[in-house]
């Protein structure tokens, strides 16, 4: 792989790195088929969010960023930037106090935030209006390192520490979900007639900045009898009934716009738990974690490999692969939510879950790597 096609598709770097990463966030728990085994929890969660899918994350915007603005591709020095952070971060993410992990992923998204305000202002074209969530949500994920980073030193009392918890678990990646894929999940669903609805104008200006401004005070302000969940719960809903058109059925018919479909209805669920006061939420909300985002990303980026291919290689969406997939990753889903159910047995629950999500990786890694079909 030399560095021209690197500059060019920094996706081909990162996504198999993320990959590597789930590997490393998911590993742990298989330890806990033994009797006298530790709790990886933290090293998880930290591993899969800013090593798992920040890599996703920032192959994805180093690629994409540069042809939505219609502006020039990644420099070298970008990427290798970006990919010195990450792993820094990942590899401090191995000791037991996790302040300098939270500042090096801090770091990567700033780098990327460079990277996207650079190509903006000599932008040819401009980018879809519901990435508005996509500069919210990186900005979030930003803030919330720092924070951690400077709580973590002692420099800064903890504040809102339930907010920025989670803004770092859910809220940071929803807001980039909601931005993305509001522009790619009614494309490739076949629903080409929403793509218009979403081009700039004042008044488009002002709805969806309202509903970013929204979004964000759902985390940071505490209204009267749960209020701040409905709203956010409104939003996705909003955005996924009027963009993702998510009630109605896939109008392009495929594997994987199959799986894309039941990722989609995973996040929109999942909104709802948060009203679950009993500790049950924790749970749940793998249907967000398991069954939205990760299955969600595990998608995307197989479909940006396909249309980077020297010949787009769409055909293979057809693949009893991805039927493979959508049954691996119900299953994991449902194994990690129901674990709560199964108390003499949760630990080893967990860690059915986790061997099943690491078969759906390996899938992924023969779906990535599968020579393109295209003639």
């Amino acid at each position: 792989m030399g560095f021209e096609r690197i500059q060019k598709d920094p996706f081909r770097l990162f996504f198999p790195l993320g990959c590597l990463f789930a590997f490393l966030g998911l590993v742990p728990w298989l330890s806990l088929l033994t009797e006298n085994a530790s709790y990886p929890a933290q090293f998880h969660q930290v591993v899969m969010i800013n090593g798992f899918m920040l890599s996703f994350v920032s192959g994805f915007l180093l690629t994409a960023i540069p042809r939505f603005t219609k502006t020039g591709y990644a420099q070298l020095w970008e990427v290798l930037l970006v990919l010195l952070f990450l792993l820094l971060a990942v590899g401090f993410s191995f000791q037991s106090s996790l302040a300098w992990h939270f500042l090096f992923a801090g770091f990567v998204q700033a780098s990327i935030f460079v990277f996207a305000g650079r190509r903006f202002f000599k932008r040819q074209a401009d980018p879809p209006i519901s990435f508005m969530f996509v500069g919210l949500g990186l900005g979030l994920w930003l803030f919330t390192n720092f924070y951690f980073f400077f709580t973590s030193l002692g420099v800064w009392a903890p504040w809102a520490a339930q907010s920025w918890q989670s803004v770092f678990t859910h809220g940071a990646i929803l807001s980039l979900v909601l931005g993305i894929g509001s522009r790619l999940f009614p494309a490739l669903l076949g629903w080409q007639e929403v793509l218009p609805a979403q081009q700039q104008g004042s008044r488009q200006k002002y709805f969806f900045l309202v509903l970013t401004v929204l979004f964000l005070l759902s985390y940071f302000v505490s209204f009267p009898e749960n209020a701040n969940l409905m709203i956010r719960a409104a939003i996705v809903t909003f955005l996924f009934v009027r963009y993702w058109k998510i009630l109605k059925l896939p109008k392009v018919r495929n594997w994987f716009n199959w799986n894309l479909w039941l990722a989609g209805w995973c996040i929109l669920l999942s909104q709802f738990v948060f009203w679950f006061e009993d500790g049950r939420a924790v749970h749940f909300l793998h249907f967000l974690f398991v069954g939205g985002f990760t299955w969600m990303t595990l998608l995307i980026s197989l479909h940006v490999e396909m249309a980077h291919r020297p010949k787009p290689d769409f055909g293979l969406k057809q693949s009893q692969f991805f039927l493979l997939l959508a049954v691996i990753m119900v299953a994991a889903t449902l194994t990690r939510v129901t674990a709560i159910f199964w108390q003499q047995i949760y630990l080893r629950h967990l860690a059915y879950a986790a061997v099943t999500l690491l078969m759906a990786l390996c899938l992924w890694l023969r779906i990535f790597f599968k020579k393109s079909e295209a003639k």
